[in-house]
């Protein structure tokens, strides 16, 4: 049963989605709406999966034929990342959630009361169906990444649709060349400076702005389309060919095809020095997420070192507040060390 319900909420999800579009010119108002509202069903459709309950705000009250009807009350955007994530053991990454946050909040402007951006007598028409569309690129960014990297096979009837959907977002990306053409003397500026611009994984302009945070962890935003994100930045010791890349698993390099591997960019990375204790210098952290023969997470600013505002992986580049010492076998880890004298850490039985 479940499955046959899964098909209908993702053929349902993929309907609102290409209705988004193909209103993104006439009817920005209803694009989107539509389009958040093909988050949410997508979103929906991969906890259906696990169980029908899922979808439902108290899964103690559910009932069957209730559920066959449609008439149940659905649960939050804020209800489907904590069940996720609790359940299935999939984070929407923190980006990715503030992107479909920020769209849930102008659609219940819409439906709700309304959203003053969307006033018929205003003569900015172009410039507001532009930040229609950078929300819009912004948020299918990050559900395309979902819904064809991480959960594939769960998906894998659709690829070919999501594929579909993906080129006409492609088409839209056209409209952003009158911010790029505003923002063109200021880029050229910072690079005379000395700033690094990359092509930006959301519009494809050569607009996102690079910085280092902690090698070999950098920051890209683009001026474009105000999309941000963290990389790994390789340079490949073979051929000197930089790469990037969201997770450092079974990566080999663009040019060459030569493999990159932890341990190698380990090797390439100083350790902590301890601010309180300058003559201590830590080994990494060791992930609470990752598979790895070394510890693989440091501080997200070099300066600040362990003060720094939060530690990153740079297998995966999860984020963690802070780290702490296991109470049993004494390693670094981000574990939460409060009981860990008398529980360990994801080290202690390895």
């Amino acid at each position: 049963m479940t499955t046959n319900y899964f098909d209908d909420l993702v053929k349902n999800g993929i309907d609102y989605l290409n209705q988004s579009i193909d209103q993104i010119d006439v009817e920005p108002k209803y694009s989107v709406i539509n389009f958040y509202t093909s988050i949410e069903i997508l979103l929906k459709a991969r906890l259906l999966l696990e169980h029908w309950t899922l979808i439902i705000e108290r899964p103690e009250d559910a009932d069957i034929k209730n559920f066959i009807a449609g008439d149940f009350v659905s649960i939050s955007l804020k209800s489907i990342r904590r069940r996720l994530k609790n359940i299935i053991d999939v984070e929407i990454p923190e980006r990715g959630y503030t992107c479909f946050n920020s769209l849930r909040a102008e659609r219940n402007k819409l439906i709700h009361f309304f959203n003053p951006l969307f006033k018929e007598d205003e003569a900015e028409g172009k410039s507001k169906r532009i930040e229609r569309i950078k929300e819009i690129l912004r948020s299918w960014f990050w559900l395309h990444r979902l819904l064809t990297q991480k959960w594939h096979f769960e998906f894998k009837d659709y690829q070919e649709a999501f594929s579909s959907i993906d080129d006409k977002m492609k088409k839209l990306k056209h409209y952003l060349g009158f911010s790029y053409e505003q923002l063109e003397p200021e880029i050229k500026k910072k690079k005379a400076t000395g700033s690094v611009f990359v092509n930006c994984d959301s519009c494809n302009y050569l607009a996102a702005e690079e910085t280092e945070l902690n090698n070999p962890i950098v920051e890209q935003k683009c001026l474009v389309c105000n999309y941000f994100d963290e990389k790994i930045r390789i340079e490949c010791s073979v051929c000197g060919v930089t790469n990037y890349y969201y997770e450092l698993v079974d990566v080999k390099c663009i040019k060459c095809n030569s493999i990159i591997s932890v341990e190698d960019v380990i090797k390439e990375i100083e350790h902590v020095q301890d601010p309180h204790d300058p003559d201590s210098w830590e080994p990494f952290a060791w992930c609470s997420q990752c598979i790895t023969s070394v510890p693989t997470v440091i501080p997200s600013n070099k300066e600040d070192g362990f003060d720094a505002e939060y530690w990153i992986c740079i297998v995966c580049l999860e984020h963690y507040g802070e780290t702490s010492h296991c109470g049993r076998c004494g390693s670094h880890v981000v574990d939460d060390s409060e009981c860990s004298v008398v529980n360990g850490c994801s080290q202690c039985n390895v």
